[in-house]
């Protein structure tokens, strides 16, 4: 290649860069100053008082979005190295869409749209439910996004031939022709007038995830104006009954939990959501100091961060299970790999949470330690 075509090109990916900074900086930026508003605002509002839960759901909401954005960054990352791993099972295709639905509901919500099912609810696939959950949420998301003014989005399960078939419709701005066949790029939106927001991931992630399955993912327009549909198709699953998780109600039993993490808001945010739920918490802030209360006090379960200053959570993972096979320990980190995963279940964690953990989370740790 010429030298000036090398130049061109590094011009390019610079601008790209450049563009793609500037572009997560706004991102980050736009909810960061709504959660500060917030905490600033709430030292004037005492809890209970007019305008106090406005707040509280608005930095909820603000903090999910920061940490969509980490994650999308995360598996864009993570299926660009071949580091994510699928663990399928015969699953029901509309509790997929339910799950994806639920996940969606909060921007769905914010832009003041309704979503419309029509699902087929016999309709069974061989993949992985959290994923093509996640693939039904960035649909939904996206038909949220560009589509200005509060509206229906309408959501389908049916079989078509031997795909089961998956459709998410809008009435959106639609899509030109020109950008059909830009829209699963990452960091692409389609050319808009006003402020869309966004990174632009959504797409990218579900076409991956799809492909991952399989299967096939397609979008139709018929042009600015027109709105949008998304079809995407897998196999439909040969196997005869989907694999259902126990249903089990949710957990009154108190535990005594020990929770280890150095970051000291996060030890004592966490410590006083579980005291509001009537557990018996201790804490630790490193290593030596989580040896010495899990000698003392022998918690059920331990909440246990995988890097520490002192001794390696991992380690301390080990001389738990060493002293203890009945303790239930969860490991709670801001790593995300199958690597890291695989680590947590060799040094004999049952659990692997990636923060920021979710109090309905915790409860399915504490509804499974029942069933075990």
């Amino acid at each position: 290649m010429p030298w000036h075509d090398v130049a061109l090109n590094a011009l390019a990916d610079a601008s790209r860069k450049d563009q793609f900074i500037a572009t997560l900086g706004h991102e980050l930026r736009n909810p960061l100053a709504v959660i500060t508003s917030a905490v600033e605002a709430m030292e004037y509002i005492a809890p209970g008082a007019e305008g106090f839960d406005e707040l509280r759901e608005s930095m909820a909401r603000q903090c999910g979005h920061l940490t969509k954005i980490i994650n999308d960054l995360l598996d864009i990352s993570g299926f660009t190295n071949h580091k994510l791993i699928l663990t399928p099972q015969t699953i029901t295709l509309a509790e997929a869409v339910r799950q994806g639905i639920e996940m969606a509901t909060p921007r769905v919500k914010e832009r003041g749209h309704t979503v419309v099912t029509e699902l087929d609810n016999e309709v069974k696939v061989y993949g992985d439910m959290t994923r093509l959950a996640q693939v039904v949420s960035n649909l939904i998301t996206n038909a949220a996004k560009f589509t200005l003014t509060p509206s229906e989005i309408h959501v389908a399960v049916c079989v078509e031939g031997d795909n089961a078939v998956l459709k998410v419709r809008d009435r959106g701005i639609g899509i030109g022709q020109e950008m059909i066949d830009q829209v699963f790029q990452a960091f692409v939106q389609a050319k808009h007038g006003g402020t869309i927001g966004g990174l632009g991931l959504g797409l990218t992630l579900a076409q991956q995830i799809v492909h991952a399955h399989a299967g096939t993912i397609e979008v139709h327009s018929k042009g600015l104006g027109h709105g949008s549909e998304f079809v995407v198709r897998l196999h439909v699953s040969s196997r005869e009954t989907a694999e259902q998780n126990p249903r089990v109600k949710p957990s009154n039993k108190q535990y005594r939990i020990l929770i280890v993490d150095d970051t000291l808001e996060v030890l004592q945010g966490t410590a006083t959501l579980l005291r509001l739920r009537n557990h018996e918490t201790y804490t630790a802030s490193n290593g030596s100091e989580a040896v010495r209360q899990f000698v003392k006090y022998r918690p059920d379960i331990v909440l246990l961060d995988l890097k520490m200053p002192d001794i390696n959570g991992l380690e301390l993972a080990r001389d738990f299970r060493q002293i203890s096979s009945n303790v239930t320990l969860v490991a709670v980190t801001g790593m995300s790999s199958d690597d890291d995963q695989q680590k947590a279940k060799e040094a004999g964690c049952n659990f692997f949470l990636v923060k920021p953990v979710m109090l309905k989370s915790l409860e399915e740790v504490f509804r499974s330690r029942e069933i075990y």
